[in-house]
């Protein structure tokens, strides 16, 4: 799994939010989620940070699953 298919898979099935709500949350672009969900780009350090905060888990808890390359 990607850190873009990571982010949906916990927007969509943990959090239940639309990109817009996301976004909104993040104080970011709705074009902005869909890159970071298509892997074209990736989030900068203080907006993962803001995003695991959203989602309240740990960088542990978001990387599960997560293959580096």
């Amino acid at each position: 799994m990607t850190i873009g298919e990571r982010i949906k898979e916990i927007r969509l099935y943990k959090k239940f939010m639309t990109r817009e709500e996301l976004a909104q949350s993040l104080n970011c672009s709705q074009s902005t989620i869909c890159a970071w969900e298509s892997n074209t780009s990736l989030p900068q350090l203080p907006a993962f940070l803001k995003l695991l905060n959203v989602f309240h888990i740990s960088c542990e808890e978001f990387m599960k699953g997560v293959e580096i390359e």
